[in-house]
C-alpha cells in the first residue's frame, strides 16, 4: 500500500493540462544571462529509483545549486530514503548484516562551461492557474535563450541496499572468522539484500539552455520566465566499493560476500532535468536520470525520477 501510495503521488504531480492562447503583451527584458535566478535551493519530496538490483527505492532529497555567470555553475545533493526494497529481508538463509539500515547519499559536482551561444526560441510563458489547467502565452518573436555548453566532473559516496541475483553460477563466500578463508557456495537460485558502499566519480559533458524574459500582458500584468534546462552525460567510476559482510540466520555467522563477488568499476548516465520559476508562482524542478552504475556485474540497471519544490535567487 505504502508502495502504491507513493507512486500514485509522483503522477499525480506530473499530470496536468495546459492551453496555449494568444494575449496582447508587450516585451520588457530578454536577458538570459543579466536577469536569470542563478542560486538554487530546494526540496526534492518525492524520487523514485528503479533497478535491476533494487526493483523500488523512493525516497527524498535537498540541493543546492549555484551558477556564475556563463562560467560555471557547482552543485551539492542529499538523498535519503523513505522506503527500500531492498533492505528488506528477502532470504531465509542469508542476509545483510544492515538489514534494517537505509541507503543514502551525497553528491557534489561542477561545470566548467567552454561554449556559449545565443538562439532565438519558442518561450512559453504562464499566464494564470485555475485547478488543475495551466494557460500559457507562446512567445516566438524576437526572444533568445542562453546555451551554454561544458564539461562536467562530480563525486558520490553512497550506501544502497541491493538484491544479489544470479544469472548463473555462484556466489563465492567466507567466515570472516577463518583465516584460511575457507570458501562456501551460494546456489544461484538464492536472493537475498546486502548493502553496496561505494565512492565514485563522474566525468562528462552537459548543455544548459537558460531562458529569461519578463513580458506586460494586458489584464494580467507583468509575467516572467525563467527556466533552466539541462542536459547531459556522465561517465562513471567506482573509486572503492564494497558490499558489506552477510550473516548466516540459523547460525548468526558472518560471511564475506565482497572479495569474490564479480564488479564492475565503470558506468554512465544520462539525464534531463527542468528548473522553472516565475513572478507570482511556485519554482519547482524535475528530472531523469538513466543508465548503468558501477556495482555488481550482473544487476547494475537503472532509471530514476524526481520532483522537487526550490526557492530561486538572483545574486
Amino acid at each position: 500500500m505504502k508502495t502504491t501510495f507513493i507512486l500514485t503521488l509522483a503522477i499525480v504531480l506530473f499530470i496536468h493540462n495546459t492551453y496555449s492562447q494568444t494575449y496582447t503583451y508587450k516585451l520588457l527584458s530578454n536577458d538570459p544571462l543579466k536577469n536569470s535566478k542563478n542560486l538554487n535551493l530546494g526540496i526534492i519530496p518525492v524520487y523514485t529509483n528503479m533497478s535491476s538490483n533494487n526493483l523500488l527505492l523512493a525516497g527524498y532529497g535537498v540541493y543546492g545549486k549555484y551558477r556564475y555567470k556563463d562560467v560555471f555553475s557547482t552543485n551539492i545533493e542529499y538523498k535519503g530514503v523513505y522506503y527500500d526494497k531492498g533492505g528488506h529481508l528477502i532470504s531465509p538463509v542469508y542476509n545483510s548484516v544492515n538489514e534494517y539500515k537505509s541507503g543514502n547519499s551525497i553528491i557534489v559536482r561542477g561545470q566548467y562551461y567552454i561554449f556559449k551561444y545565443k538562439k532565438k526560441s519558442i518561450h512559453n510563458i504562464k499566464v494564470k492557474q485555475s485547478g488543475n489547467t495551466t494557460y500559457l502565452m507562446k512567445i516566438e518573436d524576437n526572444v533568445e535563450d542562453l546555451r551554454l555548453i561544458g564539461l562536467r566532473a562530480g563525486f558520490e559516496n553512497s550506501s544502497t541496499n541491493i538484491y544479489m541475483i544470479k544469472d548463473y553460477g555462484e556466489y563465492q563466500i567466507y567466515d570472516i572468522t577463518d583465516a584460511d578463508k575457507t570458501i562456501t557456495n551460494i546456489d544461484a537460485t538464492t536472493c537475498f539484500g546486502v548493502m553496496n558502499k561505494s565512492n565514485v566519480i563522474s566525468f562528462g559533458i552537459g548543455q544548459s539552455i537558460i531562458k529569461d524574459v519578463v513580458v506586460h500582458i494586458e489584464g494580467y500584468g507583468d509575467k516572467e520566465l525563467k527556466k533552466v534546462t539541462e542536459l547531459y552525460v556522465d561517465f562513471l567510476l567506482a573509486q572503492k566499493m564494497t558490499l558489506d559482510n552477510i550473516y548466516q540466520i540459523s547460525t548468526n555467522k558472518e560471511y564475506n560476500i565482497d572479495e569474490f563477488s564479480d564488479k564492475t568499476k565503470y558506468g554512465f548516465k544520462i539525464g534531463y532535468q527542468n528548473q522553472i520559476s516565475g513572478v507570482k508562482s511556485s519554482d519547482y524542478y524535475y528530472g531523469i536520470e538513466a543508465g548503468i552504475s558501477p556495482g555488481v556485474v550482473e544487476s547494475s540497471y537503472f532509471l530514476l525520477l524526481k520532483f522537487g519544490l526550490q526557492f530561486s535567487f538572483g545574486i
